[in-house]
This record gives structure tokens, sequence and C-alpha cells, in this order.
């Protein structure tokens, strides 16, 4: 399964290769169409404002590249490809988004580049962000971007199957016509489910050990106070998973394809 379009984008890009190969470099998180299809619920809507509400909001990697898709469903035709680089900044609660988007239409690809990032401001009541115009899909796509990073630090009993690219990049590179690499991604799943009492259940039971990998951040409810009784809603950030030094296993940059 060939989740991403990064590597179209590359190959079409002219004169804008940078921010792809930014990019690239990035961890990536590509959202299914059914996911995109979520942003609307409001049950979504809360899980996104409870973080913004708790001033807590921070990427899962920094930086991070989102890339989505939305569906039309009055044609039944998928819309543009967005790909948004996210980096928080040095200015409290605000994030820089980098846009560019793929347009395919008739086996016509075109691709759409942002010439500057553009800063999402996270408040309490939702987000912000200055822009010439609100006909641009930029300031849209900046703002989905976001959704889709602040909807990771919720996602709870997920694990990741690696998608590996080296054998049909190999039968690319036979054929000499200059493709672009197929980057190497993860399609996430769920691995853990929670009852209604909140207790957690192996889906698989295949109880496998965890390679070294970058464990995302992640929001959490934690009880504090007399008695436990108390709970407040906390960041933990990033970390490195079942390292050792002895062992000189180092991490993979994480990809991955979030789908229902």
């Amino acid at each position: 399964m060939i989740g991403t379009k990064l590597h179209i984008a590359r190959e079409v890009t002219k004169g804008e290769e940078a921010i792809i190969d930014r990019m690239l470099a990035a961890p990536k998180y590509v959202i299914s169409p059914e996911v995109c299809d979520m942003i609307g619920r409001e049950d979504v809507r809360r899980a996104v404002m409870s973080v913004l509400e708790a001033r807590i909001a921070r990427l899962p990697y920094d930086p991070c590249l989102i890339e989505f898709a939305m569906t039309d469903h009055e044609n039944g035709k998928s819309g543009p490809r967005y790909f948004v680089l996210l980096s928080e900044t040095k200015t409290e609660h605000t994030i820089a988004a980098e846009i560019c988007w793929l347009k395919e239409d008739n086996e016509k690809q075109e691709m759409i580049v942002v010439d500057k990032p553009i800063n999402v401001l996270l408040q309490e009541k939702g987000f912000q962000i200055e822009y010439d115009t609100l006909e641009d899909p930029a300031p849209w796509a900046a703002t989905a971007g976001c959704c889709f990073a602040l909807l990771m630090l919720n996602t709870r009993g997920i694990e990741k199957r690696v998608i590996e690219t080296d054998k049909i990049n190999r039968a690319r590179a036979r054929h000499r016509d200059g493709r672009e690499p197929i980057p190497r991604h993860t399609i996430v799943h769920i691995g853990t489910i929670y009852d209604r009492q909140g207790k957690a259940h192996a889906a698989t039971g295949t109880g496998r050990h965890m390679p070294v990998h970058l464990r995302s951040g992640f929001v959490r409810r934690q009880h504090f106070g007399k008695g436990n009784e108390e709970i407040k809603t906390v960041y933990i950030p990033p970390c490195i998973v079942n390292y050792r030094e002895e062992s000189g296993e180092k991490p993979k940059i994480p990809d991955k394809v979030v789908a229902v």
C-alpha cells in the first residue's frame, strides 16, 4: 500500500525543490480520506479544542509533515493533495506552516507552492491566522494541517506497520526513467482497544517486542492533588523507545499513514 504522493510532488515541482526536500526529511503523517471526513465531527472538534484550551498544543514531532486530500462527495472525486510542513516557532503557541498542493486533472499534474510560511496562532478559542485573501486555499490548508497534527496528540492504542519501498524503488531505478524514489512510510492501525471503564485490551495479542523507534508527543489526563481526585491534561514530549547504547541501533524517522 503506497499511501503517499510526495515522490510525485518532487517529480513535477520546478524551481521549488527545496521545500519538497525539507518535507521528505521530516516525519510524515499521511491522512486517509476517512480520517479527513472526520474533521467536521463535533467529537473531533472537541478533541482539538481540549488541547487548545489546556494551552498544551504542541506538534507530535517538530517539524512534521501532514499530507491529505479531501473528497468531494458530490462527484466522488478527490480534491488536490495538500502537503503541510509544520514547525514550532520561537513565538509561544504559534506554528509555522509551509504549504504546497498537487493538482491532478486528466493526467495533468501541477504543483503549487506558497511562497512564504503561514503563521497559525493557537488560541484557547481556536486558530488565528493573517493572510491576504480567504479565497486562497492556503490558510484553510494550514489550519486543517494543524487540526490533524493536534488529533495525533489525542490518538491512543495505535501501532504502526512499516511500508518498505526498497523493492519497488529498485524496479523503478532499473527503468532509468528519472522517477523519484517512493518514501518509506508507515500505516497506523489499532493495537489496543479500550473498554468503557478505560481498561486496555490488546487487539492482536502478539506480545511482540517493539524495535527502537521515536514515539511522538501526545497528551494524557493526569490525576493529582489530595487523593488524586483532581485531573489535568499534560503534554508528553517525543522520546526514543527501546534504545540501548550497546546495540548501536538508531531510530528511523517515522512516516505514518493515518487511517480508520
